[in-house]
């Protein structure tokens, strides 16, 4: 079976940089309102189906966390998954 076991992000919307393991069963994510749970779900999203016309419809600049603009930081937003 196939699932992500890791997702990290860089610049991408509220994150500079955050990295988080995920396991095979069982994942849950909780965080106070405004805290980035739903654009942790929008990055694997646009990574595992996402298409340059649906980004482009969003708006490229509304994915990029423009306070690290000035340090030009690149934008990643990476998937990791494994088989069993």
């Amino acid at each position: 079976m196939k699932y992500i076991k890791k997702i990290k992000l860089k610049n991408f919307k509220r994150f500079r940089s955050f990295s988080v393991p995920l396991y095979e069963d069982l994942n849950v994510i909780v965080g106070e309102n405004e805290s980035g749970k739903s654009t942790i779900l929008s990055a694997i999203n646009y990574v595992l189906g996402g298409n340059k016309n649906k980004i482009e419809s969003i708006g490229f600049d509304k994915l990029i966390n423009t306070h690290c603009l000035i340090f030009q930081l690149p934008l990643i937003a990476h998937v990791s998954s494994t088989s069993l």
